[in-house]
């Protein structure tokens, strides 16, 4: 978790220098990546995740630091990270249910 968790600070900290796509697609695909996982866990160890998301937000919208990020998400028309990790699972069983998924059998 801490692992992701610095990637994701130092990596939305080259957005704001670069303003790359490139960048966010990095993190935005690791704050999706083995969320599956982290379903059902206590909202502490979400809760991590969901600050770099949060970060990430700002600085793509370029706000301040003390900006708050729930209107910020829904602006960009992102899940929070507990709303992603249901999402994703959902999307998930729906394809295994509906025999969609090649790779499962």
């Amino acid at each position: 978790m801490r692992v992701i968790t610095t990637y994701g600070y130092s990596e939305s900290a080259a957005i704001g220098r670069c303003q790359d796509t490139h960048f966010y697609s990095i993190v935005s695909s690791r704050l999706d990546y083995c969320n599956g996982v982290l379903y059902g866990t206590p909202n502490s160890t979400t809760q991590k995740l969901q600050k770099v998301q949060n970060c990430l937000a700002r600085v793509v919208l370029q706000q301040r630091k003390s900006c708050h990020a729930q209107p910020l998400l829904k602006s960009l028309h992102w899940l929070s990270i507990t709303q992603r990790i249901n999402f994703k699972l959902a999307t998930l069983a729906f394809k295994v249910l509906l025999n969609l998924n090649t790779f499962v059998s």
